[in-house]
């Protein structure tokens, strides 16, 4: 599986409709790149509409039954718990959506979109189901029936189920910080031990360590060169 793009709009603090090109342009031959930007600024977001699309999930969202959030004046009807996916929708706004393409274990490429709105289009309208859709993009040809079917189909074609992705593929801030400080072995479990990752993740874990481990040895040895020649 290979994430050609990611798209959206009105998620979150992304108002207007974005596009980030994997296959193409800059970060086309780009081996590694980095996600920059100040707080609140929508770097997780686009993470969320990821994981939105392929999944109908967000990692960071709380377990649990959630609570209503809100206005204290606004109608009860028009709020959502904390934990629905669909909170990620921009406030004043009336619909939104997230759309990834990618290239399935098939070889071919895949076009996974999740969409929410309101009634009628309108920001004060009452909040509607989410829709999940998948279609070939040479074709356009629609895969699935139905939300829980088609996110089936598009846990086929990645060939990794929400739980396994979010371990082995993308890493939720407080994640990756337990991934950092976990022993090999827990490490192996946390990124779920998917047979296609584990030669990547026992090396990543053992860089990751050794530099950890080099960098302490370095302070360690500049205060001992530090108390054997003390300033006179």
């Amino acid at each position: 599986m290979r994430i050609l793009a990611i798209r959206g709009k009105n998620l979150a603090s992304l108002a207007e409709p974005f596009e980030i090109l994997l296959n193409a342009g800059p970060l086309e031959q780009a081996g590694l790149f980095a996600i920059t930007g100040q707080t609140g600024a929508g770097k997780s977001t686009i993470l969320d509409a990821l994981c939105l699309a392929l999944y109908d999930e967000i990692p960071r969202l709380p377990s649990g039954q959630g609570f209503a959030i809100g206005h204290k004046d606004e109608d009860e009807k028009l709020r959502v718990t904390s934990n629905d996916v669909r909170s990620i929708l921009r406030r004043g706004t009336g619909n939104a959506y997230a759309e990834v393409d990618f290239i399935g274990k098939d070889k071919h490429h895949y076009r996974a979109r999740w969409e929410v709105s309101k009634a009628r289009g309108k920001a004060d309208g009452r909040l509607q189901a989410q829709e999940v859709t998948l279609s070939k993009i040479d074709d356009g040809q629609r895969i699935g029936q139905g939300k829980k079917d088609t996110l089936e189909k598009i846990c086929e074609l990645i060939d990794l189920n929400f739980d396994q992705f979010r371990r082995s593929v993308l890493l939720a801030q407080g994640d990756f910080a337990a991934f950092l400080k976990a022993k090999k072995r827990r490490a192996f479990q946390f990124a779920g031990a998917h047979h296609r990752h584990r030669t990547l993740f026992r090396t990543v874990h053992r860089r990751i360590r050794s530099g950890q481990t080099g960098k302490r040895r370095a302070k360690s040895d500049y205060k001992q060169d530090a108390g054997s020649n003390p300033a006179g």
